[in-house]
């Protein structure tokens, strides 16, 4: 590790030369921070090798379990309309309506077109949905309806439901790389990696 940052903090010198130590005091860093980011950073990409290296030992029934009940991914139906007078006016019958109803509601009411015909509903896992959506959908026990919740694209009303491990199979590569860039993420933000924020990444071209 140690070789491995103070080569990078080296090419970062050559390519901002004189102007490295002024470049930092301008992102407000010592070169002593700098480079504990650049051993955080060391670390989440060799964590994130491991992590990619597990998941290619792993069975696709070991992947499948580990969708279905890991909790870091869930199933949702969701009714979207602009008005938040038609939601206010069918908020109670989504409440009581079987999944095959709220269903057919979405096929009424609903203006989200990758929902309105789509039986499967979505499949997500944390960061991919605007926070308001996420919070309100994990917050969810299965089978339960929100209240309303109000996003950037208008008024929703959401509907949890089970994982089909059914779908879950036939999708199982594409739903767990979703679930490794959620561990990814997840692993950042509790490391703070924020490299990329502060200064601009050199390249082979311009550190030459």
């Amino acid at each position: 590790a140690k070789e491995a940052v103070n080569s990078t903090l080296s090419t970062y010198k050559q390519y901002y030369g004189e102007s490295f130590y002024d470049t930092l005091e301008s992102s407000y860093m010592t070169e002593d921070v700098f480079k504990s980011l650049l051993y955080v950073q060391f670390f989440n990409e060799k964590m994130l090798d491991l992590m990619v290296k597990g998941a290619e030992e792993l069975t696709v029934d070991e992947k499948v379990n580990e969708l279905l009940n890991g909790g870091q991914m869930i199933r949702v139906y969701h009714i979207l309309t602009p008005e938040l007078e038609t939601a206010e006016s069918i908020l109670e019958a989504a409440k009581a309506a079987s999944d095959t109803e709220f269903y057919d509601l979405i096929q009424e009411h609903g203006r989200d077109t990758g929902m309105v015909g789509n039986k499967d509903g979505y499949y997500f896992s944390a960061g991919q949905m605007v926070v308001e959506f996420e919070d309100a959908a994990f917050a969810l026990e299965i089978g339960q309806t929100s209240e309303i919740v109000e996003t950037e694209y208008g008024y929703h009303i959401i509907r949890r439901l089970p994982m089909e491990k059914a779908y879950v199979e036939a999708h199982v590569n594409e739903l767990y790389e979703i679930k490794l860039n959620t561990d990814l993420a997840e692993l950042i933000e509790s490391n703070a990696m924020f490299i990329g924020g502060f200064v601009e990444e050199p390249t082979e071209d311009t550190a030459e």
